[in-house]
């Protein structure tokens, strides 16, 4: 009734990079555009190495095929990190109960398991030396009344005590399967947390000069936590000889915190702050209260600006100090999804087969570069057709602020004005292909085991209210809820055969 394997191993992976690029100027004619021909040239000779070392180790454990455990241990080595932190262990554990094995279940369910685990895994997907502090050798100065003299300084800077990301990773669920096959279901409740989050993180102000770039330093910048449910299922249903089809759904929901910020109180990224006890990534900005139709509501209203007036928002003042200034600022959104979903359906009818495949998500909001940038109300630009709603002495029942060159309101600013945070609910239709496969005796005619003709779409349509292009677009860590701006996702149809011989 026992079960048991041992499995010891050892792993060891280097890269090797190299990049050598020759620049050369100064030709003369008929500048043929070779090196030799150059007045002027410089060689530039890019190293790289990396190497990842690991010892693993793995235990499972059954009995009497109802009770099972397993357990892992990793140690990891990476060159990417300073020699005192550059060895690190992760361990994970496991456990199931085949329940069905166990007790006598309705005869509607034919197996039903309980599991959990918990573990950790390391991250070091980061640039090489990153640790290393570089000095650059070609820095010009220019001393008062005299030449011009090349020295060096420190232009990049580091922290040389980064570490591995960890992410922690625990859960417990069912599975369950029904009626005789026709039914798989599972619920599984999970919580990732990782520690120690490699991210490049803002720098002060006062802290960048000519010498620093303003991108950020790599540090191990704090901690977060994603949690929440996933529920899956695959129904199967035959009718008949020739007819089948397969309906799998699947939902999730994630509950994102952030835990801690390394030596911050919070971190800013584009119309975001990121800080302890919130969600990554939350639009941060003023409250849009309306917008004022006459000089008397300005005058009435807490100070905003020197130069508002009729037809500016009206921002809420939200410490009642009767300024409105950087103090009534606030949360005003998830920037990540809260919940994703997604369904596949298959069917087969004789000789055809069909596929249908969609996904979504919701529960965020979108701030759109794009469509803020087509919808200023300063200067003379391309425009939105929704600046034609834009607010004038005849056209008050609008959210969209005058236009006035200036802009001295700042209406422009981050806020939850109408169509500044857009709704980011979506649902895509990804795929949908339809097959035909010959019947075996005419395959068979033609020399062939098997003939497949198929006609597939990609990205059919997507369903939603957002303005922009891809309501699912890739965006910084800081500010997930940012689009800096995405190309449109073309629709693809493909047709095509395939045959085995």
């Amino acid at each position: 009734k026992h079960n048991l394997t041992v499995l010891a191993g050892q792993t060891y992976q280097q890269d090797d990079f190299r990049s050598v690029q020759a620049v050369g100027g100064g030709l003369t004619q008929p500048y043929i555009l070779n090196l030799g021909n150059a007045t002027d040239y410089s060689v530039f000779d890019n190293i790289q190495e990396s190497s990842l070392f690991s010892l693993l180790g793995r235990v499972n454990y059954s009995f009497d095929d109802k009770y099972f455990i397993t357990g892992n241990l990793r140690y990891d080595g990476s060159s990417r990190f300073n020699p005192d932190v550059r060895f690190e262990y992760f361990p994970s554990v496991s456990a199931a109960w085949k329940i069905h094995n166990e007790f006598e279940l309705p005869d509607f369910i034919n197996t039903l398991k309980l599991r959990g685990g918990w573990g950790e895994v390391g991250n070091q997907e980061i640039g090489n030396y990153l640790y290393q502090r570089t000095i650059n050798r070609g820095i010009p100065y220019q001393f008062s009344g005299g030449p011009t003299v090349v020295g060096a300084a420190v232009t990049v800077p580091i922290d040389e005590n980064i570490q591995w990301e960890t992410r922690e990773t625990s859960s417990v669920g069912i599975d369950a399967n029904m009626f005789n096959g026709g039914l798989d279901f599972t619920v599984e409740y999970y919580r990732n947390t990782s520690r120690d989050v490699l991210v490049n993180t803002p720098i002060p102000l006062s802290n960048i000069s000519g010498a620093f770039p303003e991108g950020g330093i790599l540090t191990n910048g704090g901690s977060i936590r994603n949690s929440g449910i996933e529920l899956s299922a695959v129904y199967r249903q035959n009718i008949g000889d020739d007819f089948s089809f397969e309906i799998a759904p699947n939902f999730y929901t994630v509950n994102n915190e952030i835990l801690e910020i390394a030596n911050q109180d919070f971190i800013t990224g584009a119309g975001t702050r990121n800080q302890p006890g919130r969600s990554l990534g939350e639009h941060y900005g003023w409250v849009y209260d309306g917008i004022f139709q006459s000089g008397d509501e300005v005058a009435n209203a807490p100070f905003q600006t020197p130069g508002t007036a009729a037809g500016d928002i009206r921002f809420r003042d939200l410490n009642d100090d009767g300024v409105i200034d950087d103090a009534d600022r606030t949360f005003l959104g998830e920037g990540l999804p809260t919940y994703y979903y997604g369904i596949n359906i298959t069917a087969n009818f004789k000789n055809f087969d069909f596929t249908i495949f969609g996904q979504g998500a919701g529960g965020n909001l979108i701030n759109s570069n794009l469509y803020r940038g087509l919808m200023p109300t300063t200067g003379y630009t391309n425009w939105h057709e929704d600046i034609l709603n834009r607010w004038t002495p005849d056209n008050t029942n609008t959210g969209v602020p005058r236009v006035v060159f200036g802009d001295p309101n700042n209406n422009q600013r981050d806020s939850d004005r109408p169509g500044w945070l857009q709704d980011g609910d979506y649902f895509r239709i990804n795929t949908i292909s339809l097959g035909y496969t010959l019947p075996d005796n005419v395959a068979s005619k033609l020399y062939m085991s098997n003939a497949r003709f198929f006609v597939t779409l990609q990205n059919v349509a997507v369903f939603s209210k957002y303005k922009g292009y891809n309501p699912d677009f890739q965006a910084g860590i800081l500010n997930p809820g940012f689009d800096f701006g995405t190309y449109p996702r073309p629709m693809t149809t493909m047709l095509g055969v395939q045959l085995k011989f």
